[in-house]
């Protein structure tokens, strides 16, 4: 997905990843496949997240990463998704990836937007 997500043309500027295993050696394996030169942020409190609690851990992103890519679980991928398009459209399976276009100043403004679901892809 990493090298897929690179040749569509968009390349993460940072990417937080949840603390377990299986979604950190994703995470690392995206990037390099990917050939990122991106900063991976192991979030232990992604692991176990509300849809509330991943929107928070965005919002408190720094402002220079104008690309962000969340590495976390099911069901809070999808309803985060669904939360930031203002709707019920998204089931993610394993290894999903959406694009979410969203025009905040900043990322601490990002409860307050809808974005735009720019794609959706799995890896099968």
């Amino acid at each position: 997905m990493g090298r897929a997500m690179t040749d569509g043309g968009w390349t993460p500027d940072r990417v937080i990843a949840s603390s377990a295993v299986r979604a950190r050696t994703t995470a690392e394996l995206a990037a390099e496949a990917g050939e990122w030169g991106t900063v991976i942020k192991i979030e232990e409190s992604l692991y176990g997240a509300t849809v509330d609690e991943a929107m928070a851990i965005v919002s408190q992103q720094p402002d220079d990463a104008g690309y962000l890519l969340v590495v976390g679980h099911e069901p809070c991928c999808s309803g985060l998704t669904n939360q930031l398009v203002g709707g019920d459209r998204v089931q993610f399976p394993t290894g999903g990836v959406a694009c979410v276009e969203v025009e905040v100043p900043e990322w601490q403004a990002i409860e307050t937007v809808h974005g735009r679901l720019e794609w959706f892809t799995s890896p099968k």
